[in-house]
């Protein structure tokens, strides 16, 4: 999940809750997820961050394959009949 505004753009990720507590711990730029289960979902706050390009890719994929792992494999169908 994207967000923007005027100041500070930022993404909601979901992960491992203990991978979500080391990441935290070790970048400044994620924390507890903005309006979020803050346990399985973090924010980055991307504008200034010092997180590469490939471990921002990382993240994404790792998040989307959690979120489409719990689907339904009917709402997985009707998400891949999409494509």
């Amino acid at each position: 999940m994207l967000m923007h505004d005027e100041k500070t753009p930022m993404m909601n990720f979901k992960n491992d809750p203990f991978v979500n507590i080391h990441l935290r711990e070790k970048y400044s730029d994620i924390t507890a997820a903005y309006h979020m289960n803050k346990k399985h979902w973090n924010t980055l706050y991307y504008k200034h961050s010092a997180i590469g390009e490939d471990f921002l890719e990382l993240l994404i994929r790792q998040s989307y394959e959690i979120v489409f792992n719990s689907l339904t494999r009917k709402q997985k169908a009707a998400l891949m009949a999409q494509f």
